[in-house]
C-alpha cells in the first residue's frame, strides 16, 4: 500500500499550549568559564524539533519578504506569511530567553530574531569544532545586517503605503540607496510604485520623492515589468500619473511584460477618467513605440469597447481606421467583441450610437 506524507505549512505556527520549561527544565548558565551549554542545547533542540521550529535557529526558514503583489491586481500588499513568521519566531525567542539564567539572559536581548540569539549563545558557550570567531562573526553580521534590512523596508513600505514622507525621508536620509532599491525583491516593487498604488494619501509622498529619484529609477519595473505609471493606470490615480508624466513623458511609452502600455491598463481596469487624460498626453508620433498602432492599438480598442466606454471606442475608430481591419492570433477583432456585447444594445440611444461604431468598423473593412 502507498503511504502518504503530510506536506507541512509554510509558515509554521508555534503551539500556544506547550510549556517550554517541561523541555528545558535546566536554565543556561555560566560558572567559571564551564556551563551546562551541551545539555541546554540538546533540550532546546527538542522542542523545537518537536513542533517544526528548527529551521528558525538554523536558517533553513529565513523570513519571507515582508510585501508580495497581489494576485490579481499586482499591486503590493502586506505578505501575511511575512507577519505569522515574526509571530513565531518571537515565541521561539521568547523560549531561548525564558530558560537562559539572570547572568547571561543580557547576551540574547540585543536581537531582535531568534536565530541572532542562537548564534550569540552558540559563540560565546559552544562554539562547534572547527569553527573559529570570525566565522561565527561573520555569521552574525550578515543576520543582523539581513534583519535591518527587513525592518528597514516594512518602515519604508508603511511610510509609503500611509504617506507618510517625514517618516520615509529620516530612511532616505540615512540609507540613499533605499530610495530606489526593491523592497520587495520577489516582485520588484520601489517605494514610489507602492506611494503611487496608495492612491491619493499618499499623493504628497509621490510628489516628493519624483522631484528628488533619477529617472532611470522612476522608469524602474516590477516583476510584470510595472512602471510607476502602471500602477496609476491599474488603479486609476491621475494625479500621481500627472506628476509621473510631467517629470518623464516617455513613461507613457513604456510596455509591461504583456506589451500593455499605461493605456491599455487603465482601458483594462475600466478607469474612465484615467484613461481619456492617457490619451491625452500620449502621442502617436515616431519618436516612441506607437500605443496606438499594431496589435497594441487593438488591444486598447476592445478593452474600450469591453469596459462599454462608448464615446472614447468610437473616438479610436474614427481616428484610426487600421484598427477595424486587425485580428489577434485569437482572431479577436472590434467589430467581433462590439457584436458581443449584448448589453450595450438595451436602450435606443446606446444601440444608436453601437450601430454608428459598428457602421465604421464595416466602412474601414470595404
Amino acid at each position: 500500500m502507498a503511504s502518504s506524507s503530510m506536506q507541512p505549512e509554510p509558515q509554521p505556527w508555534a503551539s500556544t499550549v506547550v510549556n517550554a520549561a517541561n523541555f528545558v527544565p535546566t536554565k543556561l548558565w555560566l560558572r567559571y568559564k564551564s556551563s551546562n551549554y551541551p545539555a541546554w542545547r540538546e533540550q532546546m533542540h527538542c522542542i523545537l524539533e518537536s513542533q517544526g521550529l528548527l529551521g528558525f535557529i538554523d536558517g533553513t526558514n529565513p523570513p519571507p519578504p515582508p510585501i508580495v503583489a497581489d494576485a490579481t491586481t499586482a499591486v503590493a500588499v502586506k505578505n501575511r506569511d511575512y507577519f505569522r513568521w515574526i509571530r513565531t519566531d518571537a515565541v521561539v525567542k521568547g523560549w531561548i530567553l525564558c530558560s537562559l539564567n539572570d547572568d547571561i539572559i543580557d547576551k540574547g536581548m540585543a536581537f531582535r530574531t531568534s536565530r541572532g540569539v542562537w548564534l550569540e549563545l552558540e559563540n560565546k558557550f559552544g562554539r562547534p569544532h572547527g569553527r573559529r570567531d570570525g566565522e561565527v562573526e561573520t555569521e552574525k553580521q550578515e543576520e543582523t545586517e539581513g534583519e535591518d534590512v527587513n525592518e528597514r523596508y516594512l518602515i519604508l513600505y508603511r511610510a509609503a503605503l500611509e504617506g507618510n514622507w517625514e517618516a520615509a525621508k529620516q530612511i532616505f536620509d540615512e540609507h540613499p540607496e533605499a530610495m530606489t532599491a526593491r523592497i520587495d525583491p520577489s516582485i520588484k516593487v520601489t517605494a514610489l510604485q507602492i506611494a503611487v498604488g496608495a492612491g491619493k494619501r499618499a499623493i504628497h509622498f509621490v510628489e516628493k520623492l519624483v522631484a528628488v529619484m533619477p529617472e532611470d529609477s522612476i522608469a524602474a519595473k516590477d516583476k510584470n515589468r510595472y512602471t510607476a505609471l502602471s500602477f496609476a493606470a491599474a488603479v486609476g490615480n491621475i494625479e500621481a500619473a500627472t506628476i509621473l508624466v510631467n517629470r518623464m513623458p516617455d513613461l507613457l511609452y513604456i510596455p509591461d511584460r504583456l506589451g500593455r502600455f499605461p493605456l491599455q491598463t487603465a482601458a483594462l481596469h475600466a478607469h474612465r477618467d484615467m484613461l481619456k487624460y492617457l490619451i491625452s498626453v500620449t502621442r502617436d508620433d515616431a519618436h516612441h513605440q506607437n500605443p496606438y498602432a499594431a496589435s497594441a492599438g487593438l488591444i486598447l480598442l476592445i478593452f474600450v469597447i469591453d469596459a462599454e466606454f462608448l464615446d472614447i471606442a468610437l473616438y479610436l475608430v474614427e481616428k484610426y481606421p487600421d484598427l477595424a481591419r486587425l485580428k489577434l492570433p485569437d482572431n479577436a477583432s472590434a467589430l467581433k467583441k462590439i457584436t458581443s456585447k449584448k448589453s450595450v444594445f438595451v436602450s435606443e440611444g446606446r444601440f444608436n450610437f453601437w450601430e454608428r461604431c459598428i457602421s465604421s468598423c464595416e466602412y474601414c473593412l470595404n
